[in-house]
């Protein structure tokens, strides 16, 4: 289903597309992640273009959009399509963390565990158990 992240209702990618960068004109800030991810993924008709991209994940994150810092978190980690950055990556996940989102904070608790920081990597863990997360719950029984 393709349906209008904003109203629920299906359209095409057009209307979509003009609907979300009038919500971006707003200011909105999920309107902002969206077209982040839509450029991200060169959706809609979207070229791929991933300094857009990073320009509106970067905005919609100082907002408070929590999937906006965890997709930074995995481009910098991950050096897709940007450099590889490890200290902005260990930023965006904690934001993201901090605000609730569970696979970020399963990330930090890796990071963590790669950094020799067993007990911290711990707690991250037990945390996004906490949370529902099943490969946290996996890696809480290995270190158990």
């Amino acid at each position: 289903m393709r349906d209008c992240p904003f109203c629920r209702t299906h359209s095409d990618d057009e209307e979509d597309l003009a609907m979300i960068q009038a919500r971006v004109n707003a200011g909105d800030p999920m309107a902002l992640f969206h077209l982040g991810t839509k450029y991200h993924l060169g959706e809609y008709g979207l070229e791929k273009n991933m300094t857009r991209a990073v320009e509106l994940y970067e905005s919609a994150a100082e907002l408070g959009v929590k999937d906006a810092h965890y997709n930074l978190g995995l481009m910098y980690a991950n050096g897709e399509d940007v450099e590889k950055d490890t200290n902005k990556a260990f930023r965006h996940y904690e934001a993201a963390a901090m605000c609730g989102h569970v696979f970020a904070r399963c990330n930090l608790g890796c990071e963590e565990y790669n950094a020799g920081n067993c007990e911290l990597a711990l707690q991250h863990l037990l945390i996004s158990a906490k949370l529902g997360d099943d490969e946290s719950l996996k890696n809480v029984r290995i270190f158990s």
